[in-house]
């Protein structure tokens, strides 16, 4: 019953059905199957983090420009 969604069928969501074949494996099988999962998230958490690292590298180097550019203005002054 356990694999069976609250309408008594068969699961219907991706979400289901992953929980019901990892349901149905041993506990050792099911720590490997979440430990995956887990790995899958850390790498996407990596990813996104990259990503912002990379977007702020960008947004501090145009600031540098912009400021190195209004730099000999002010010297000259």
């Amino acid at each position: 019953m356990k694999n069976q969604n609250n309408n008594g069928t068969a699961p219907v969501t991706p979400q289901e059905k992953e929980r019901a074949e990892v349901e149905s494996l041993n506990p050792l099988q099911q720590i490997v199957s979440q430990l995956g999962q887990v790995i899958k998230l850390q790498w996407s958490i990596a990813r996104t983090l990259k990503s912002i690292e990379d977007s702020i590298a960008i947004f501090a180097a145009q600031k540098k420009r912009e400021l190195d550019s209004e730099q000999p203005k002010t010297e000259s002054q």
